[in-house]
């Protein structure tokens, strides 16, 4: 088995680290619109209980 060349190595772990590099604003961007979306359909559904409690006051105080 031959021995590795150590400039190809290098090369290599050079490419990973830069491609790792690249990818780490793609995915940081990523979690941040993710918990976007978790806070959205947070305040969504905080805002739909909300409704449904004053729709049930409001049916309470009509006697529906």
């Amino acid at each position: 088995m031959p021995a590795a060349d150590p400039f190809l190595l290098a090369a290599s772990i050079a490419i990973g680290c830069a491609a790792l590099g690249a990818l780490r604003p793609i995915l940081a961007a990523r979690r941040e619109a993710r918990a976007a979306a978790r806070a959205a359909r947070e305040r969504s559904r905080r805002m739909h209980a909300e409704i449904e409690a004053r729709l049930e006051a409001l049916r309470a105080d009509r006697g529906v």
